[in-house]
C-alpha cells in the first residue's frame, strides 16, 4: 500500500514537471482549432495530446479485452 501511494506521488510530480516545462517553452503550433484564444494554445495543445492518449488507451484496452462473451452452458437454464 505504501508503495503504491509513492508511486503515485512521485508519477504526479513527474507529470507536473513535464507540464510545467512545456509550459515554460510556449506553444510554436497551434494544433486545437476550436480554441480561439491564442495566449491559450499551450494549455490547448496539452490537453489535446492528454484526451489523444485516453482515446489510445481505451482502443488498446478494447483491442486486448474486447467484450466479455457470456458462456450459455445447459446448466446454465436449471
Amino acid at each position: 500500500m505504501g508503495l503504491l501511494a509513492m508511486l503515485n506521488f512521485v508519477s504526479g510530480a513527474i507529470a507536473a514537471s513535464v507540464y510545467a516545462k512545456m509550459v515554460d517553452q510556449g506553444a510554436g503550433i497551434h494544433w486545437n482549432s476550436a480554441n480561439s484564444h491564442p495566449a491559450a494554445s499551450v494549455y490547448s495543445n496539452i490537453y489535446l495530446v492528454l484526451a489523444a492518449l485516453h482515446a489510445g488507451i481505451l482502443l488498446i484496452y478494447y483491442l486486448q479485452f474486447g467484450r466479455a462473451k457470456p458462456a450459455v452452458g445447459k446448466d446454465d437454464f436449471l
